[in-house]
């Protein structure tokens, strides 16, 4: 493992966090049973698009993994509570700024590379689904991710003795 836990951060961020949202897009979708399309219906909806989630939610969950364990070391802040409103806020903020980088290549009317494509459509069809479910996901991935990175980064001398 690695000296402050990077390895198991970022892998949480990126399967918590996107479970998280794929969990807040699936409960929109199917309490709206006549707009929302059959295969969402049921488990296997969910795992479905939660397979889905975490190819093109990749990106977003480790960048915003990354910008929240900065800030948070940044401003020396370390109560859940913190970390879940920061979490929301940073995770929400992702969202936007790449689905806005997604709208600047559909705007020229380019097509965009695959690697792009898995890297910002993510953010668009969540925007598409609406655009408050990453609040709720951001909180939920904020409150995993501080417990990862205090289980990791406790002070000298603070070990459970077990």
């Amino acid at each position: 493992m690695t000296r402050h836990g990077s390895l198991a951060y970022y892998l949480a961020a990126w399967i918590c966090g996107c479970f998280f949202l794929t969990l807040c897009v699936w409960l929109a979708e199917t309490w709206r049973p006549m707009a929302s399309p059959l295969w969402m219906h049921g488990a296997s909806g969910l795992l479905f698009a939660y397979f889905y989630g975490l190819i093109l939610g990749f990106v977003p969950a480790i960048a915003g993994g990354f910008i929240l364990r900065r800030a948070m070391n940044l401003m020396k802040w370390t109560a859940v509570v913190e970390w879940m409103i920061a979490g929301a806020i940073v995770f929400f903020l992702v969202i936007l700024l790449l689905t806005g980088a997604s709208r600047m290549w559909t705007v020229q009317g380019r097509t965009e590379p695959m690697i792009l494509f898995l890297t910002l459509r993510g953010a668009e069809l969540l925007m598409a689904a609406g655009w408050w479910l990453a609040i709720p996901a951001g909180g939920a991935t904020g409150l995993v991710l501080q417990r990862i990175d205090k289980a990791f980064n406790r002070a000298p001398g603070t070990e459970a003795t077990a």
